[in-house]
């Protein structure tokens, strides 16, 4: 695992995920809740993104990898296949971070009943922007 790639995560943790779901539980709070117990759900969320973000950074480095390798061969997209535990962990971690926030597009194509192949097309030029804005080199990182 590369400490860059997990300051990357740490950064789309932080500046997207979180708020996203700070900002749902804002909206979704109802008028007799206190402001402790809201703080206290916030709380709870950040250690959940964290916790998960432990869980898949290791898939994250990975796919981004791949992708990264991929982009230089002047590929636009990645496929990965489901049926591969390693590839499903990467694809769902390049969803769930990138896509989700609009870093990049995917797709699914059914291979066999409830098994699919996901193309991971990455947004270089958006992630590249919310790195360097943290003080990340995305492409000395991935070098």
């Amino acid at each position: 695992m590369h400490h860059q790639t997990r300051s990357l995560l740490d950064v789309i943790v932080s500046t997207l995920v979180v708020v996203d779901e700070q900002t749902d539980i804002d909206l979704n709070a109802a008028a007799s809740e206190t402001a402790a117990a809201m703080d206290a759900e916030k709380s709870a969320a950040l250690q959940r993104e964290s916790d998960r973000a432990d869980a898949l950074a290791p898939a994250f480095d990975a796919g981004l990898r791949v992708a990264w390798a991929a982009h230089l061969a002047g590929q636009e997209e990645i496929a990965l296949d489901d049926r591969d535990p390693g590839q499903n962990a990467m694809a769902d971690a390049l969803i769930q971070y990138l896509v989700s926030y609009d870093l990049a597009e995917s797709g699914a194509v059914e291979t066999a009943p409830m098994h699919y192949v996901y193309t991971v097309k990455v947004d270089w030029n958006g992630l590249d922007k919310l790195a360097s804005n943290a003080g990340i080199d995305l492409s000395s990182m991935l070098a």
